[in-house]
């Protein structure tokens, strides 16, 4: 079942992170969050405080999350501040209740989706399973590089990490799998 989710995962088409540009294929979880830290207009270190689950659309499940910044790795929120998404599943994300307290890596990027309510705003795709990232010290690690390497640069524009090799069958999962604490 994990091998057909992860199938599945990379075979979904990725939405635009910055106007007119698409992401190249992403073979790895390693290697999206890579590609986020690059091109995501922001991405933050969560703490889910809240979690809800209601019905989309009849059949599929949706969270209703609400989560405190508690790293800022490129953006203009602050480390405090609250942000409430969604997130849908075309299927079942099970038990719940362990989520609340759980740290997560959430990409944003600039919503052009027209007549949506968060137009040209900053947004979470709340069906791409990318934009969510569970914690791990890998990524810690990744996304400290990259904030050194920014503000080596300058001005905080992002700054060109050397390209990394995906290692190992770090498969992107599904955000109910792989949760750490």
């Amino acid at each position: 079942m994990r091998s057909l989710l992860a199938a599945i995962c990379l075979a979904l088409p990725l939405p635009p992170i910055a106007a007119g540009e698409l992401r190249e294929e992403i073979d790895s979880a390693k290697e999206a969050f890579h590609h986020a830290l690059h091109d995501a207009p922001a991405i933050y270190l969560v703490c889910y405080y809240k979690v809800e689950m209601k019905l989309w659309n009849g059949d599929w499940e949706q969270l209703d999350i609400q989560a405190t910044i508690v790293e800022v790795v490129r953006g203009d929120q602050k480390v405090g501040d609250r942000i409430n998404f969604e997130r849908v599943m075309d299927g079942k994300y099970g038990d719940i209740s362990k989520l609340a307290g759980s740290l997560y890596y959430v990409q944003l990027y600039r919503n052009d989706h027209e007549g949506t309510p968060n137009f040209g705003k900053l947004d979470i795709d709340p069906q791409d399973p990318l934009a969510v990232f569970p914690y791990s010290q890998e990524r810690s690690a990744m996304a400290a590089e990259h904030k050194k390497k920014a503000q080596q640069a300058g001005a905080g524009q992002p700054a060109t990490l050397p390209e990394s090799k995906s290692e190992g069958s770090d498969k992107p999962q599904p955000e109910s799998e792989g949760r750490s604490r």
